[in-house]
Protein backbone atom coordinates (compact mmCIF):
# COMPACT_ATOMS: atom_id res chain seq x y z
CA UNK A 1 0.00 0.00 0.00
CA UNK A 2 1.14 3.74 -0.80
CA UNK A 3 0.13 4.83 2.60
CA UNK A 4 2.68 3.29 5.28
CA UNK A 5 4.10 6.81 5.78
CA UNK A 6 0.72 7.98 7.14
CA UNK A 7 0.78 5.61 9.99
CA UNK A 8 4.11 6.88 11.51
CA UNK A 9 2.95 9.66 13.52
CA UNK A 10 1.91 8.43 17.55
CA UNK A 11 -1.34 8.74 17.08
CA UNK A 12 -2.11 6.65 14.27
CA UNK A 13 -5.32 4.63 13.96
CA UNK A 14 -3.88 1.20 12.90
CA UNK A 15 -0.64 -0.70 11.89
CA UNK A 16 0.49 -1.36 9.06
CA UNK A 17 2.52 -4.62 7.86
CA UNK A 18 6.30 -4.65 6.73
CA UNK A 19 4.91 -6.01 4.00
CA UNK A 20 2.78 -2.53 3.11
CA UNK A 21 -0.69 -4.82 2.13
CA UNK A 22 -2.44 -4.92 5.82
CA UNK A 23 -3.93 -3.09 8.31
CA UNK A 24 -5.05 -3.77 11.91
CA UNK A 25 -6.50 -1.85 14.54
CA UNK A 26 -4.35 -1.41 17.55
CA UNK A 27 -5.42 -2.04 21.16
CA UNK A 28 -7.58 1.61 21.42
CA UNK A 29 -10.03 -0.94 19.80
CA UNK A 30 -11.30 -2.16 22.84
CA UNK A 31 -11.76 1.31 24.20
CA UNK A 32 -12.79 2.87 20.21
CA UNK A 33 -15.72 0.55 19.37
CA UNK A 34 -15.51 2.81 16.36
CA UNK A 35 -12.34 1.94 15.25
CA UNK A 36 -13.56 -0.34 12.26
CA UNK A 37 -14.82 2.21 10.40
CA UNK A 38 -12.17 4.52 10.60
CA UNK A 39 -9.39 2.04 9.46
CA UNK A 40 -11.40 0.57 6.70
CA UNK A 41 -12.62 4.07 5.67
CA UNK A 42 -9.03 4.86 5.65
CA UNK A 43 -7.34 1.80 3.90
CA UNK A 44 -10.24 2.10 1.12
CA UNK A 45 -9.71 5.78 0.66
CA UNK A 46 -6.27 4.59 -0.23
CA UNK A 47 -5.27 4.80 -4.27
CA UNK A 48 -2.85 2.06 -3.61
CA UNK A 49 -5.84 -0.60 -3.05
CA UNK A 50 -6.63 -2.82 -5.64
CA UNK A 51 -9.72 -5.18 -3.19
CA UNK A 52 -10.39 -4.92 0.77
CA UNK A 53 -10.75 -7.76 2.38
CA UNK A 54 -11.79 -8.11 5.88
CA UNK A 55 -10.41 -10.66 7.76
CA UNK A 56 -11.14 -12.32 11.42
CA UNK A 57 -14.63 -10.55 12.05
CA UNK A 58 -16.41 -13.59 13.88
CA UNK A 59 -19.94 -14.47 13.51
CA UNK A 60 -22.93 -11.52 14.08
CA UNK A 61 -24.11 -12.80 17.32
CA UNK A 62 -23.75 -10.37 19.66
CA UNK A 63 -23.36 -7.21 20.16
CA UNK A 64 -19.74 -6.37 19.57
CA UNK A 65 -19.70 -8.52 16.44
CA UNK A 66 -22.68 -7.18 14.73
CA UNK A 67 -21.26 -3.93 15.58
CA UNK A 68 -17.75 -4.26 13.82
CA UNK A 69 -19.65 -6.15 11.02
CA UNK A 70 -22.14 -3.27 10.31
CA UNK A 71 -19.41 -0.88 10.24
CA UNK A 72 -17.34 -2.94 7.82
CA UNK A 73 -20.41 -3.23 5.42
CA UNK A 74 -20.63 0.68 5.81
CA UNK A 75 -17.25 1.22 4.85
CA UNK A 76 -17.49 -1.50 2.10
CA UNK A 77 -21.30 -0.01 0.76
CA UNK A 78 -19.32 3.53 0.44
CA UNK A 79 -16.68 2.23 -1.26
CA UNK A 80 -16.39 1.51 -4.95
CA UNK A 81 -13.33 -1.52 -4.48
CA UNK A 82 -14.44 -4.93 -4.25
CA UNK A 83 -14.60 -6.15 -0.86
CA UNK A 84 -14.86 -9.69 0.50
CA UNK A 85 -14.97 -10.89 4.05
CA UNK A 86 -13.66 -14.19 6.00
CA UNK A 87 -15.15 -14.69 8.89
CA UNK A 88 -13.60 -17.17 11.56
CA UNK A 89 -16.38 -18.68 12.68
CA UNK A 90 -20.30 -18.78 11.76
CA UNK A 91 -21.23 -19.41 7.73
CA UNK A 92 -22.48 -17.61 4.99
CA UNK A 93 -26.20 -18.86 5.56
CA UNK A 94 -26.15 -16.93 9.27
CA UNK A 95 -29.06 -14.41 10.05
CA UNK A 96 -25.97 -12.25 10.80
CA UNK A 97 -24.67 -12.03 7.41
CA UNK A 98 -27.57 -11.37 5.58
CA UNK A 99 -27.03 -7.47 4.91
CA UNK A 100 -23.72 -9.07 3.55
CA UNK A 101 -25.42 -11.49 1.34
CA UNK A 102 -27.84 -8.37 -0.06
CA UNK A 103 -25.09 -6.24 -0.93
CA UNK A 104 -23.51 -8.91 -2.30
CA UNK A 105 -19.97 -9.42 -0.41
CA UNK A 106 -18.58 -12.56 -0.91
CA UNK A 107 -17.99 -14.64 2.43
CA UNK A 108 -15.41 -16.75 2.75
CA UNK A 109 -14.51 -19.53 5.15
CA UNK A 110 -10.91 -19.66 3.65
CA UNK A 111 -8.08 -16.95 3.54
CA UNK A 112 -6.38 -19.08 0.66
CA UNK A 113 -9.74 -19.57 -1.14
CA UNK A 114 -10.23 -15.57 -0.86
CA UNK A 115 -6.40 -14.94 -2.27
CA UNK A 116 -6.88 -17.38 -4.77
CA UNK A 117 -10.43 -15.78 -5.62
CA UNK A 118 -8.50 -11.77 -5.82
CA UNK A 119 -5.50 -13.27 -7.47
CA UNK A 120 -8.03 -14.71 -10.50
CA UNK A 121 -10.19 -12.06 -10.37
CA UNK A 122 -7.41 -9.57 -11.00
CA UNK A 123 -6.08 -11.44 -13.72
CA UNK A 124 -10.03 -11.12 -15.42
CA UNK A 125 -10.30 -8.13 -14.86
CA UNK A 126 -7.03 -6.56 -16.75
CA UNK A 127 -7.68 -5.29 -19.86
CA UNK A 128 -6.82 -7.75 -23.29
CA UNK A 129 -3.51 -7.04 -24.34
CA UNK A 130 -3.22 -6.60 -27.17
CA UNK A 131 -6.86 -6.31 -28.39
CA UNK A 132 -8.48 -8.87 -30.89
CA UNK A 133 -6.80 -9.62 -34.57
CA UNK A 134 -9.99 -9.57 -36.95
CA UNK A 135 -11.36 -12.86 -37.67
CA UNK A 136 -10.36 -12.00 -42.01
CA UNK A 137 -6.75 -11.18 -40.91
CA UNK A 138 -6.46 -15.11 -40.01
CA UNK A 139 -6.97 -18.03 -42.10
CA UNK A 140 -10.15 -19.68 -41.71
CA UNK A 141 -11.27 -22.43 -39.85
CA UNK A 142 -11.77 -25.61 -41.85
CA UNK A 143 -14.88 -27.38 -42.08
CA UNK A 144 -15.92 -30.15 -40.42
CA UNK A 145 -16.59 -30.32 -36.88
CA UNK A 146 -13.35 -32.58 -35.84
CA UNK A 147 -10.23 -31.15 -38.06
CA UNK A 148 -7.19 -33.37 -37.64
CA UNK A 149 -3.63 -33.68 -37.28
CA UNK A 150 -2.81 -32.83 -40.86
CA UNK A 151 -5.19 -30.07 -41.50
CA UNK A 152 -4.58 -28.74 -37.81
CA UNK A 153 -1.04 -28.42 -38.78
CA UNK A 154 -1.62 -26.94 -41.89
CA UNK A 155 -3.02 -24.30 -40.09
CA UNK A 156 -0.75 -23.90 -37.12
CA UNK A 157 1.89 -23.13 -39.86
CA UNK A 158 -0.20 -20.17 -41.67
CA UNK A 159 -0.43 -18.96 -38.16
CA UNK A 160 3.48 -18.91 -37.12
CA UNK A 161 3.73 -21.64 -35.67
CA UNK A 162 6.30 -24.41 -36.60
CA UNK A 163 5.64 -27.75 -37.56
CA UNK A 164 8.21 -30.68 -38.75
CA UNK A 165 9.01 -31.54 -41.95
CA UNK A 166 6.73 -33.80 -43.01
CA UNK A 167 5.17 -35.69 -46.06
CA UNK A 168 1.45 -37.24 -46.45
CA UNK A 169 1.13 -40.47 -48.54
CA UNK A 170 -1.94 -42.71 -49.35
CA UNK A 171 -0.29 -46.00 -48.95
CA UNK A 172 2.16 -48.31 -46.69
CA UNK A 173 4.45 -48.72 -49.99
CA UNK A 174 5.21 -45.23 -50.14
CA UNK A 175 6.33 -44.46 -46.57
CA UNK A 176 9.85 -45.82 -46.65
CA UNK A 177 10.44 -43.63 -49.99
CA UNK A 178 8.93 -40.03 -48.14
CA UNK A 179 10.72 -41.04 -45.05
CA UNK A 180 13.81 -41.46 -46.73
CA UNK A 181 13.22 -38.25 -48.14
CA UNK A 182 12.72 -36.34 -45.08
CA UNK A 183 15.87 -38.05 -43.48
CA UNK A 184 16.07 -40.60 -40.56
CA UNK A 185 14.78 -40.76 -37.87
CA UNK A 186 10.98 -40.38 -38.79
CA UNK A 187 7.63 -40.64 -37.00
CA UNK A 188 4.74 -42.17 -38.63
CA UNK A 189 1.55 -41.92 -38.04
CA UNK A 190 -2.08 -43.59 -39.67
CA UNK A 191 -4.60 -40.97 -40.42
CA UNK A 192 -8.02 -42.51 -39.50
CA UNK A 193 -10.68 -40.27 -40.31
CA UNK A 194 -12.89 -39.23 -36.82
CA UNK A 195 -9.71 -40.31 -34.75
CA UNK A 196 -8.37 -37.45 -32.40
CA UNK A 197 -5.98 -39.42 -30.33
CA UNK A 198 -3.70 -41.92 -32.51
CA UNK A 199 -1.60 -43.17 -29.31
CA UNK A 200 -4.32 -44.62 -28.10
CA UNK A 201 -5.06 -46.88 -31.01
CA UNK A 202 -1.27 -47.86 -31.13
CA UNK A 203 -1.13 -46.05 -34.94
CA UNK A 204 1.92 -43.61 -33.86
CA UNK A 205 5.51 -44.82 -34.28
CA UNK A 206 8.69 -42.94 -33.23
CA UNK A 207 12.18 -43.18 -33.90
CA UNK A 208 11.74 -44.56 -37.15
CA UNK A 209 15.48 -44.96 -38.28
CA UNK A 210 15.36 -47.34 -41.78
CA UNK A 211 13.63 -48.14 -44.40
CA UNK A 212 12.76 -51.46 -43.37
CA UNK A 213 11.46 -50.85 -39.95
CA UNK A 214 9.14 -48.14 -42.02
CA UNK A 215 7.70 -50.60 -44.13
CA UNK A 216 7.06 -52.54 -40.73
CA UNK A 217 5.76 -49.18 -38.92
CA UNK A 218 3.27 -49.02 -41.94
CA UNK A 219 1.88 -52.54 -42.32
CA UNK A 220 1.42 -52.45 -37.90
CA UNK A 221 -0.89 -49.08 -38.25
CA UNK A 222 -2.43 -50.53 -41.19
CA UNK A 223 -3.38 -54.37 -39.53
CA UNK A 224 -4.12 -51.82 -36.07
CA UNK A 225 -6.62 -49.88 -38.66
CA UNK A 226 -8.56 -52.49 -39.53
CA UNK A 227 -12.36 -52.27 -39.56
CA UNK A 228 -11.70 -47.65 -39.50
CA UNK A 229 -11.32 -45.54 -42.48
CA UNK A 230 -7.43 -45.57 -42.54
CA UNK A 231 -6.86 -42.47 -45.29
CA UNK A 232 -3.04 -42.45 -45.74
CA UNK A 233 0.01 -42.22 -43.07
CA UNK A 234 1.80 -38.71 -42.03
CA UNK A 235 5.50 -39.23 -42.35
CA UNK A 236 7.36 -36.64 -39.80
CA UNK A 237 10.88 -35.77 -39.49
CA UNK A 238 11.39 -37.07 -35.22
CA UNK A 239 12.10 -33.85 -33.30
CA UNK A 240 14.63 -34.07 -29.93
CA UNK A 241 16.07 -31.79 -27.66
CA UNK A 242 13.41 -29.98 -26.29
CA UNK A 243 10.61 -29.65 -22.93
CA UNK A 244 7.72 -30.81 -24.17
CA UNK A 245 4.84 -27.91 -23.04
CA UNK A 246 0.90 -28.36 -24.17
CA UNK A 247 -1.09 -25.07 -25.50
CA UNK A 248 -5.00 -25.85 -25.48
CA UNK A 249 -8.12 -23.64 -26.24
CA UNK A 250 -11.11 -23.75 -24.25
CA UNK A 251 -14.67 -21.96 -24.58
CA UNK A 252 -15.50 -20.91 -21.21
CA UNK A 253 -19.32 -19.97 -21.31
CA UNK A 254 -18.71 -16.81 -19.69
CA UNK A 255 -15.15 -15.41 -20.45
CA UNK A 256 -14.90 -16.88 -23.83
CA UNK A 257 -12.08 -18.72 -25.47
CA UNK A 258 -9.46 -19.51 -22.64
CA UNK A 259 -5.61 -20.82 -23.00
CA UNK A 260 -4.50 -23.56 -21.38
CA UNK A 261 -0.57 -23.87 -20.88
CA UNK A 262 1.32 -26.55 -18.52
CA UNK A 263 3.93 -29.24 -18.96
CA UNK A 264 2.93 -31.43 -22.39
CA UNK A 265 2.87 -35.18 -23.22
CA UNK A 266 1.21 -37.21 -20.69
CA UNK A 267 2.30 -35.08 -18.15
CA UNK A 268 -1.01 -32.95 -18.55
CA UNK A 269 -3.30 -35.48 -17.50
CA UNK A 270 -0.50 -36.83 -14.91
CA UNK A 271 0.36 -33.65 -13.04
CA UNK A 272 -2.67 -31.45 -14.08
CA UNK A 273 -0.07 -28.34 -13.55
CA UNK A 274 -1.59 -26.25 -16.11
CA UNK A 275 -2.66 -22.49 -15.79
CA UNK A 276 -5.44 -20.61 -17.65
CA UNK A 277 -5.96 -17.02 -19.32
CA UNK A 278 -8.25 -15.23 -21.43
CA UNK A 279 -7.77 -14.66 -24.99
CA UNK A 280 -6.09 -12.77 -26.68
CA UNK A 281 -2.94 -12.51 -24.39
CA UNK A 282 -0.32 -9.93 -23.62
CA UNK A 283 3.36 -11.45 -23.63
CA UNK A 284 3.49 -10.42 -20.21
CA UNK A 285 -0.09 -12.86 -19.82
CA UNK A 286 1.56 -14.94 -21.45
CA UNK A 287 4.72 -15.37 -19.36
CA UNK A 288 2.27 -15.31 -15.62
CA UNK A 289 0.60 -18.39 -17.05
CA UNK A 290 3.84 -20.12 -17.45
CA UNK A 291 5.21 -18.41 -14.06
CA UNK A 292 2.11 -20.45 -12.24
CA UNK A 293 3.42 -23.80 -13.18
CA UNK A 294 6.11 -26.02 -12.65
CA UNK A 295 7.52 -26.05 -16.79
CA UNK A 296 9.16 -22.51 -15.65
CA UNK A 297 12.44 -24.58 -14.49
CA UNK A 298 12.21 -26.72 -17.40
CA UNK A 299 12.39 -24.07 -19.53
CA UNK A 300 15.04 -22.14 -17.80
CA UNK A 301 17.86 -24.90 -17.31
CA UNK A 302 16.78 -27.80 -14.84
CA UNK A 303 19.66 -30.15 -13.33
CA UNK A 304 22.41 -28.52 -15.90
CA UNK A 305 20.03 -28.56 -18.61
CA UNK A 306 20.66 -25.45 -21.11
CA UNK A 307 17.54 -23.25 -21.04
CA UNK A 308 15.05 -23.41 -23.68
CA UNK A 309 13.47 -20.45 -26.34
CA UNK A 310 11.00 -19.28 -23.77
CA UNK A 311 10.48 -16.08 -26.12
CA UNK A 312 9.12 -18.30 -29.20
CA UNK A 313 7.32 -20.34 -26.59
CA UNK A 314 5.97 -16.74 -25.09
CA UNK A 315 5.07 -15.70 -29.33
CA UNK A 316 3.64 -18.91 -30.19
CA UNK A 317 1.00 -18.58 -26.92
CA UNK A 318 0.28 -14.95 -28.02
CA UNK A 319 -0.19 -15.89 -31.07
CA UNK A 320 -2.65 -19.07 -30.85
CA UNK A 321 -4.58 -16.66 -28.27
CA UNK A 322 -5.28 -14.45 -30.98
CA UNK A 323 -6.11 -17.08 -33.66
CA UNK A 324 -8.66 -18.42 -30.51
CA UNK A 325 -9.79 -14.54 -30.16
CA UNK A 326 -10.36 -14.15 -33.49
CA UNK A 327 -12.59 -17.30 -34.04
CA UNK A 328 -14.52 -17.31 -30.65
CA UNK A 329 -17.65 -17.94 -32.72
CA UNK A 330 -16.75 -20.99 -34.36
CA UNK A 331 -13.89 -22.46 -32.12
CA UNK A 332 -14.57 -25.06 -29.32
CA UNK A 333 -11.74 -26.18 -28.15
CA UNK A 334 -8.06 -27.00 -29.70
CA UNK A 335 -5.59 -28.94 -28.59
CA UNK A 336 -1.57 -28.90 -29.28
CA UNK A 337 0.08 -31.09 -27.27
CA UNK A 338 2.90 -31.56 -27.64
CA UNK A 339 4.43 -28.50 -27.92
CA UNK A 340 8.03 -28.46 -28.35
CA UNK A 341 10.60 -25.49 -26.78
CA UNK A 342 13.76 -25.96 -28.52
CA UNK A 343 16.77 -25.03 -27.23
CA UNK A 344 17.29 -20.94 -26.76
CA UNK A 345 17.67 -19.71 -29.82
CA UNK A 346 15.83 -22.76 -32.09
CA UNK A 347 12.06 -21.39 -31.69
CA UNK A 348 8.79 -24.10 -31.36
CA UNK A 349 7.84 -26.91 -32.71
CA UNK A 350 4.07 -28.64 -32.65
CA UNK A 351 3.96 -32.39 -32.61
CA UNK A 352 0.38 -32.89 -32.82
CA UNK A 353 -2.40 -30.69 -32.76
CA UNK A 354 -6.35 -30.41 -32.79
CA UNK A 355 -9.51 -28.61 -33.56
CA UNK A 356 -13.16 -29.19 -32.61
CA UNK A 357 -15.49 -26.74 -34.46
CA UNK A 358 -18.41 -25.32 -32.15
CA UNK A 359 -21.38 -27.23 -33.41
CA UNK A 360 -24.97 -25.52 -33.66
Amino acid sequence: LDFLATYQAPDALVQVSLAGSAVEPDFRFFSDPDLPRKTLAIALADAGMDVALWVGVGAPRDDRSRLMLDQALDAFAASALPTMIVPVSGHAQEVGFERARALGIPLLRSLRAAAQLVAHALQLGRPAVPPGVPADAMPPLPDGALVDELQSKELLARIGLAVPPSRFVANAQEVAAAAEALGWPVVIKGRVAGVAHKSEMGIVKLGIASAEAARAAADDIARRSAGHSLQGFLVEKMVRGGVEVVLGIKRDPGFGPMLMFGLGGVAVELFGDVAFGRCPLSVQGARALVEQTRAARLLRGFRGQPPRDEAALLAAMVRLSQFAAAHADTLEEMDVNPLVVLPQGEGVCALDAVILRRQA
